[in-house]
């Protein structure tokens, strides 16, 4: 396959006063290009951030996200995704 994407950058959602203190402490991580800049960050994946650091800000993300759905998709999805990082942290 020729056409492979390559992506440096990742946009995470986050909580709008973490978003600010995130973007103010590391250089690499700035508002999303195309997102709501209040709630997402775009943030450098081949930067100088830990690869810790950068699994915690996608976690967060994934939750924020799954906590805006409907009652019925969010406990599913919450529930998946705890059952998930259960099986990961064995």
């Amino acid at each position: 396959m020729t056409d492979m994407l390559h992506a440096d950058h990742v946009a995470l959602k986050c909580e709008p006063s973490r978003a600010l203190d995130l973007r103010d402490s590391y250089p690499d991580i700035d508002a999303a290009w195309h997102m709501n800049k209040k709630h997402w960050n775009s943030v450098l994946l081949d930067g100088d951030l830990s690869s810790a650091f950068i699994r915690q800000l996608i976690r967060d993300s994934c939750l924020l996200v799954i906590g805006g759905m409907p009652r019925q998709p969010r406990e599913r999805l919450t529930w998946q995704f705890t059952e998930a990082e259960n099986v990961l942290s064995r």
